[in-house]
């Protein structure tokens, strides 16, 4: 069973080798000094002092091995910070690991005032309960020491340690310390010896490790099928922190009218954030007030709605604008049970205008928070239904809803770019069809062509199928279906918007 996870710095945790090149091939040159690519990967990847040993006996380096530690240590800290950052998948690793509990150590071959300088520099220190550098030990890397020192400070038996690590020294280290080692060799470099006998080997290098393979195949699943309150916390912890440095800006995250935010959920249903952006800002010039919207001709609504897809969301829009004017005097509703009253407003845009625009303490759930769930609290799982996300998801709520769910939903679409969708595993989740092809591209068409080029939305069907190109099959459904839903108005072969 393993107890802790060791994870290497420079070229595991920290994408560190173009900054150590930039800076050790300038340094090199001052030194004229001129590797081949074959001894430069066997003499960078010692590191630390028997680096420089090497470059005395090998090259006829001057000075004592302190002295060009030092020096190639202060040309390093005056180019890396701002020029080196974490591997994305490496990092999530370390994020999922502490969020379980598992207690986390770097071991590295780079000096102790390095070490400090990139902790703070990437924002990794939070995350790590023990660090040993090369001036920790008595023997570095590839000797067993450092990782052994790790193990002691953490009260933990070598043999129920996982590591990760990029370089051959740091496989050898940690397999003569009898530790389990994933490698994740720098691509090109898999089928070097060194490698060989590691219990894991990620081809490609830490860009691309499989999170999902290596929790798999250890068993690293912490508490997280009933959080406890450490959990919570650590979880927390990580959420807000990944916020406060990539917060991600928009503008309908700056105010908290309910209108403005009823704007954005209708249009944020199914579309993404940069189609929207611009979408926002021009609706909103043409509607500024929900009573605008409620007067509104819905062929006006849906000429502005062009882009955005989904044209029934507009329609919809438009409606509860009215009932908002009609039936609540124009106050919006607060509750997320009188929000349901709007038409076109489900649980989750309920639940999302009471939390964004009156801080209402109400699970909120959709796309990207679901997955945040899923990939902390449900790993391995399948089949997960809403009922047990949305208990989570009251469970980790913290005492800013607003701002929490927005640095949730910002999680979630980082892990959507990172990592393999969690969302398979809801049982609710369903893959869009393709627009290509479908009735719903015909339906599109029909609704652009009336809302941008007939006479206040109203055209022959001749002139509409001129208008939108060869018809087929697809195009009666089409219009019987928008008839249905009071998205058109069709007499006596003329088709109106309403």
């Amino acid at each position: 069973m393993i107890r802790a996870v060791i994870f290497d710095l420079d070229g595991t945790l920290i994408d560190s080798e173009p900054a150590y090149r930039e800076v050790d091939s300038r340094y090199l040159l001052e030194k004229g000094v001129l590797l081949n690519d074959d001894e430069w990967e066997s003499a960078v990847g010692m590191g630390g002092r028997p680096f420089f040993e090497y470059l005395k006996e090998r090259h006829g380096v001057e000075g004592s091995v302190d002295e060009l530690v030092a020096e190639n240590d202060d040309l390093y800290l005056a180019y890396a910070p701002g020029n080196v950052g974490p591997f994305p998948r490496t990092l999530e690793l370390a994020r999922y690991l502490y969020v379980q509990g598992y207690p986390l150590a770097i071991a590295t071959s780079s000096r102790r005032r390095v070490l400090e300088v990139m902790l703070d520099a990437t924002g990794l220190r939070e995350l790590f309960a023990v660090t040993v550098s090369s001036d920790d030990v008595r023997l570095p890397k590839p000797a067993p020491d450092p990782f052994i020192a790790v193990a002691a400070q953490l009260a933990v038996d070598p043999a129920d340690c996982l590591v990760i690590e990029d370089s051959v020294y740091g496989v050898r280290g940690a397999l003569a310390a009898g530790m389990k080692v994933v490698a994740v060799p720098h691509p090109g470099m898999e089928s070097r010896t060194g490698y060989k006998a590691a219990h894991m080997i990620v081809a490609g290098g830490a860009d691309k490790l499989d999170l999902d393979a290596v929790v798999d195949t250890y068993g690293l699943v912490g508490d997280s099928t009933d959080p406890s309150a450490g959990m919570i916390d650590r979880f927390r912890s990580v959420v807000w922190g990944r916020h406060a440095a990539e917060r991600r800006e928009m503008p309908w995250r700056e105010t908290d009218d309910p209108y403005h935010v009823l704007v954005s959920e209708f249009m944020l249903q199914q579309t993404q954030v940069a189609r929207v952006m611009p979408k926002y800002q021009e609706f909103l010039a043409s509607f500024p007030t929900v009573e605008r919207l409620a007067s509104a001709e819905l062929s006006e609504v849906l000429r502005h709605w062009q882009g955005l897809g989904y044209n029934r969301r507009g329609k919809n829009l438009r409606d509860a604008a009215r009932s908002i004017v009609s039936e609540f005097g124009g106050l919006f509703p607060r509750s997320v049970t009188d929000l349901q009253r709007l038409p076109g407003v489900g649980p989750y845009t309920a639940a999302a205008v009471a939390a964004f625009a009156f801080g209402e303490r109400v699970a909120v759930v959709e796309t990207n928070i679901r997955r945040v769930m899923l990939h902390f609290f449900c790993p391995g799982e399948t089949s997960v239904d809403d009922a047990r996300i949305t208990k989570l998801v009251e469970t980790v709520l913290d005492d800013r809803p607003r701002e929490w769910y927005y640095a949730l939903m910002d999680y979630g679409a980082h892990l959507g770019r990172l990592l393999p969708n969690a969302n398979r595993r809801s049982r609710s989740y369903t893959q869009q069809s393709p627009l290509a092809g479908s009735v719903r591209e015909v339906r599109g068409q029909i609704l652009r062509a009336l809302a941008t080029h007939g006479s206040q939305g109203r055209m022959t069907i001749s002139d509409l199928e001129s208008t939108i190109g060869p018809t087929d099959a697809r195009f009666e459904p089409a219009l019987q279906a928008l008839e249905r839903e009071g998205m058109i108005e069709m007499d006596d072969g003329v088709i109106t918007i309403p």
